[in-house]
């Protein structure tokens, strides 16, 4: 990530962390604010931020190119990405 996108995470998170108990609540609260600190264009191919939040999980993710930050506070490890995905496309069948 960009340095100041990186030092926002790392506030972002410490913030979240601080402010909830459960981890979905925690990664809720990351997305919710990197999306509103940097929000996309609405374009289609521009993407979205997604947040996983947890002490023991393993995932693959499909990011794009410089816009993938994994952070670790305590136990408590953080991954923050931005992928081209658009989970509201719809698929016609």
């Amino acid at each position: 990530m960009p340095s100041e996108y990186e030092q926002t995470a790392i506030e972002v998170c410490l913030q979240g962390v601080h402010k909830y108990k459960h981890y979905k609540d925690v990664a809720a609260y990351i997305k919710h604010e990197y999306d509103r600190k940097y929000p996309s264009s609405g374009k289609a191919t521009e993407g979205v931020y997604h947040c996983v939040c947890g002490k023991n999980f393993a995932c693959a993710v499909s990011h794009e190119t410089r816009y993938y930050i994994h952070l670790q506070i305590d136990t408590l490890h953080i991954i923050l990405f931005k992928s081209k995905d658009n989970p509201f496309a719809v698929s016609e069948g």
